[in-house]
């Protein structure tokens, strides 16, 4: 794996939320951190063909809602989980993947995934819980 080397550390993204900037009335942006924690969930929500010249950036998370789950889907889910953000989000160093597979008869999904945010030299836990939509 080639070695990433980063000179600005100042990494931004558009609001996930699209709140508007009153002044501006562009949508608000958010900086460092908090972008790289964005682009993390993001590219674990992604769903199979959501995008269009990356076909190999999904994962099944969004659908796990309705599988039977037992320890072989959990290490399957958190192995994939593993091997997307390795390969699509060169700025984190993966730490820890859990899933919280207890409530998934309440149609619930906890994800909780650890990384080490390497231009920044930060830790940072991202926690996302993925529901059935209505």
């Amino acid at each position: 794996m080639a070695t990433v080397t980063y000179s600005n550390t100042d990494f931004a993204d558009i609001d996930g939320n699209m709140i508007f900037n009153p002044a501006t009335m562009d949508i608000m942006k958010v900086t460092g951190r908090e972008a790289i924690k964005n682009s993390v969930r993001n590219i674990i929500m992604v769903s199979t063909h959501e995008r269009l010249f990356q076909p190999g950036l999904s994962t099944f998370i969004g659908a796990a809602l309705f599988e039977n789950w037992d320890i072989g889907n959990r290490l399957a889910a958190e192995t994939e989980l593993r091997d997307v953000l390795e390969r699509y989000e060169p700025r984190v160093k993966l730490i820890k993947i859990s899933l919280d597979i207890n409530k998934i008869d309440s149609n619930e999904l906890a994800l909780l995934v650890e990384v080490e945010l390497i231009a920044l030299k930060e830790y940072a836990t991202i926690s996302i819980i993925v529901e059935r939509a209505r």
